[in-house]
């Protein structure tokens, strides 16, 4: 029991010991006489466990890797299913057009107690999340715009990857596009937090299905791409990282997230107004239309949707936050920002006749 008579969260992390052995048998089956060395944790994905190590024994030289592990004591399913992740990453190294990393090997375990995991080869590189990133070395200015051109220049081509060759993965969910119901996921969200965050999220919500746009064919959607979500080497993208809330719906999800990254105003996690070469949405739109050969209707719609959504993540963030026994203040300066981030949301749908044809972002 923990000090307050509250029972103690159950560790969601494999003793290091037992992640060792599993990783060891894993590793040697796929590579007989291979070994895992300098297993160490590390940040990355919200919903699953990151580690780096070096396997020896594959190829001429001490290889680099990181492994991914879905908690222990839960079931591997939506974003907590690893495998999932893996197939989708092995299956895009396959088509050649993502740039993704090497899936070398895949665990599927026992869980929920030995759960799932996989591991993939490192990528040499570096991600920089240009407004959040508080300590930042910035590329030189030209680099940085490159390799945001170059990002959405990939988002295009992932959004063009052939959905039924995906959908035939496990667990790759439906293929299709149900944008009322995206709005009513999120939407849900609201319904559990401050009476002020709570109503102006139901306007949001409201609004958003009043002019709900006509969807556009379903793509491989990524679901969270972002600057700080690739590793790139200069302005070239090696890696798209993170792939743990992929689906199959409207692509303009996906491109509309992006874009919101790259205003401070759609940022609550912003620490600086403007990066030396950081473009715009407008000028990243504009490539992504480029590498697309189409002009993406309905952009403020979408706009909305994507603070929407992320206003509802912090705001979970936010109420997790404030039930631990000493909450980070760094989250708890989230939410004062919420409902202006939310009613900016809802001032891009304020003209009801034209926000179906406005590319506003």
């Amino acid at each position: 029991m923990t000090p307050d008579g509250a029972r103690a969260r159950p560790s969601r992390r494999l003793a290091p010991e037992v992640l060792l052995a599993r990783l060891a048998a894993a590793v040697d089956q796929a590579f007989p006489g291979a070994e895992v060395r300098e297993l160490r944790q590390v940040s990355g994905g919200a919903s699953s466990l990151t580690y780096s190590a070096v396997l020896t024994g594959v190829g001429t030289s001490p290889r680099a890797c990181f492994v991914k592990v879905a908690p222990a004591g839960l079931e591997p399913v939506r974003n907590r299913d690893v495998v999932r992740q893996a197939a989708l990453q092995a299956l895009l190294a396959e088509d050649g057009r993502i740039p993704v990393p090497e899936i070398l090997l895949v665990d599927a375990g026992d869980p929920p107690d030995s759960p799932p995991l996989y591991v993939s080869g490192a990528v040499e590189g570096e991600s920089l999340e240009p407004l959040v990133d508080r300590e930042p070395a910035f590329p030189a200015a030209d680099v940085l715009t490159g390799r945001t051109l170059a990002a959405g220049a990939v988002l295009a081509r992932l959004h063009e990857v052939d959905v039924e060759w995906v959908a035939g993965l496990p667990a790759a969910g439906p293929a299709g596009v149900d944008l009322g119901g995206e709005v009513d996921r999120w939407a849900r969200v609201f319904s559990t937090v401050d009476p002020e965050l709570a109503e102006v999220g139901e306007q949001c919500a409201e609004r958003l299905r009043r002019q709900l746009p006509e969807a556009l064919a379903p793509a491989v959607v990524h679901g969270d791409f972002r600057l700080g979500n690739l590793i790139c080497a200069g302005a070239a993208v090696r890696a798209v990282l993170d792939w743990e809330i992929w689906s199959i719906t409207d692509p303009r999800i996906d491109l509309a997230w992006f874009l919101m990254t790259l205003a401070h105003d759609g940022l609550p996690s912003a620490v600086r107004t403007a990066a030396p070469g950081l473009p715009g949405p407008a000028v990243a739109l504009a490539e992504y239309e480029r590498a697309r050969g189409a002009v993406m209707p309905d952009m403020a719609w979408f706009g909305s949707l994507s603070r929407f959504r992320a206003a509802a993540a912090m705001a979970l963030n936010v109420k997790h936050n404030r039930r631990r026994p000493e909450p980070d203040p760094a989250i708890e300066r989230y939410a004062e920002t919420l409902v202006p981030f939310l009613r900016a949301g809802v001032a891009l749908l304020e003209d009801d006749v034209h926000v179906a044809r406005s590319r506003v972002i």
